[in-house]
């Protein structure tokens, strides 16, 4: 395009920039508004990228000066090559040729040596007589902080994606241990830093519940903030009346949510939910027209929530998956034991039988903040049988315990008591945990011995479990020439409560199993 071509071109564009107006419904009526007073970043360039009007919105974000000509200036200064602003344009073209515009195309510009995430719409203006394109007409908006939230999300989400396939492929090859899905978990952990919570298992919904009192009402008073600053005019001017009743509405359930929502267990994704949903809301207001540091505010503080009640989700699911891990383990190892060969019997030390069946069980007791106490009150003693099939059977019985300890009170860890005792020509390692009750039929009628069989008060705060660990035990005990015993009481030795009461097993409950074992003399 020659010189006198651009000035023509440049000079017509002017003219219908400055003639153009955007109808505004008003309460008068129809209110005309000029290009210029559009509170958007609306620019227009020649086909070569020279700019020939920039209102006050887009040279802000462009960093340019606000008055003056700036047509020395080209928008292809802002693009790191020359290649992207032509895949640019081509879209542009491919988007008329389907009678569209190109919309919310999300671009990077260098401006003033730094990288600045755009979103832009854009179109061609073409000469009245030919219709020939010569230069194009747009719109620009400030997409960095949104993209670095999309970035943050996608990161998190390949976190989570990687975890759905790391477990799908544990389960399809039938492993031992989701010992990578493990890590994957703690990895996604570190980048929802700072915990609040125990670091790997969290307390009790009372406890976690008091972790989002503070986070909740800094975020209504951010909410309540922006909604009290903002006047009547620019409120309308900005948003619809429903996003405003809409955001009004959230920061009343952030200020009240326990009235909202009387069940613990169901706050976080209420609360994460509703946080969501506020952000979508101030996403929506122009910040030109309303100062900045409000906006930022109220969205920082609205992500503090999503980001400690996800903290919460990723904490329970790493819960679940130790709890898992052990428990398919075990259940491999009680479908397959008839399969495999016969093992050979040793003798073994009761200690190391124990410290093994242990170990196996530190991260689960960990998760679970359980404290394992040991007390050996015989000192050194054997037993004689199969070292894999027996650390299975203490391994059972200790992770029921961890997995039906309940914590005592606030700011004192559950424990799982360990015993190892002689009883006339048996061994006794008695496990005692401080938690949920056995009834007194399901004990006298076998219940808890029977194939799948889940007790009754088992299921409580979403323990996952296979029915399969007190059965596989008394086997693997009696195939020793040894059993089980258990026994489940009152913790509280004057409770007032009788077996009819209601609440009798709600209560806090002692239960001891004894695993006994002939010792090897």
């Amino acid at each position: 395009m020659t010189e006198l071509a651009k000035t023509a071109a440049a000079e017509l564009i002017r003219n219908k920039l400055e003639s153009a107006r955007i109808e505004i419904p008003g309460r008068g009526g129809i209110i005309l508004v000029g290009i210029h007073s559009i509170p958007v970043g609306v620019y227009a360039v020649l086909e070569d990228g020279a700019f020939i009007f920039c209102n006050e919105e887009a040279r802000m974000l462009l960093q340019l000066p606000l008055e003056g000509d700036i047509k020395s200036i080209s928008i292809q200064n802002f693009y790191s090559n020359e290649d992207e602003r032509n895949g640019i344009l081509q879209k542009v073209k491919k988007a008329e040729q389907q009678g569209e515009i190109l919309r919310g195309e999300v671009i990077c510009f260098r401006v003033q040596g730094q990288d600045k995430w755009v979103k832009i719409s854009c179109r061609s203006i073409r000469s009245e007589q030919g219709g020939k394109t010569i230069g194009y007409i747009g719109s620009i908006e400030d997409f960095t902080e949104e993209h670095k939230e999309q970035i943050a999300r996608k990161e998190l989400q390949e976190k989570v994606d990687s975890l759905i396939f790391d477990i799908g492929s544990v389960m399809h090859a039938n492993t031992s241990t989701l010992f990578m899905v493990t890590r994957v978990l703690d990895s996604c952990l570190d980048m929802l830093e700072p915990n609040p919570f125990h670091q790997t298992g969290l307390q009790s919904w009372s406890e976690v519940d008091k972790q989002l009192e503070r986070p909740a009402e800094i975020a209504a008073r951010s909410v309540k903030k922006l909604l009290e600053k903002i006047s009547s005019e620019i409120k309308k001017q900005v948003l619809p009346e429903k996003s405003w009743q809409d955001l009004e509405g959230i920061q009343d359930f952030l200020q009240n949510y326990k009235e909202h929502i009387t069940i613990k267990e169901h706050r976080p994704p209420t609360l994460r939910d509703a946080s969501r949903d506020a952000i979508k809301i101030i996403n929506r207001i122009q910040p030109h027209r309303i100062p900045k540091e409000l906006l930022r505010e109220a969205k920082k503080d609205l992500r503090e929530i999503i980001r400690i009640t996800t903290l919460i989700e990723v904490v329970k699911t790493r819960d679940a998956v130790i709890q898992v891990d052990y428990t398919l383990k075990a259940f491999r190892d009680f479908v397959t034991s008839n399969q495999r060969e016969a093992e050979t019997k040793e003798t073994i030390s009761v200690e190391k039988l124990l410290e093994s069946a242990r170990t196996q069980m530190d991260d689960f007791a960990h998760a679970r903040r359980v404290v394992l106490k040991k007390n050996n009150h015989i000192g050194t003693a054997f037993v004689y049988g199969v070292m894999r099939e027996l650390e299975r059977a203490v391994g059972n019985v200790l992770h029921n315990a961890i997995k039906y300890s309940w914590q005592r009170s606030r700011g004192t860890q559950p424990w799982v008591r360990i015993d190892i005792n002689r009883s006339g020509k048996n061994i006794h390692i008695i496990v005692e945990n401080w938690g949920v009750a056995i009834s007194r039929r399901e004990i006298e009628d076998e219940h808890i011995f029977k194939l799948g069989y889940r007790g009754r008060l088992s299921t409580d705060r979403g323990r996952l479990g296979t029915g399969i660990g007190l059965t596989d035990a008394r086997e693997v005990a009696r195939r020793h020439g040894g059993d089980i015993e258990v026994t489940s009481r009152p913790a509280h030795k004057y409770s007032t409560l009788s077996e009819a009461d209601e609440g009798y097993y709600d209560q806090p409950f002692i239960t001891t199993v004894t695993l006994i074992l002939p010792e090897q003399l």
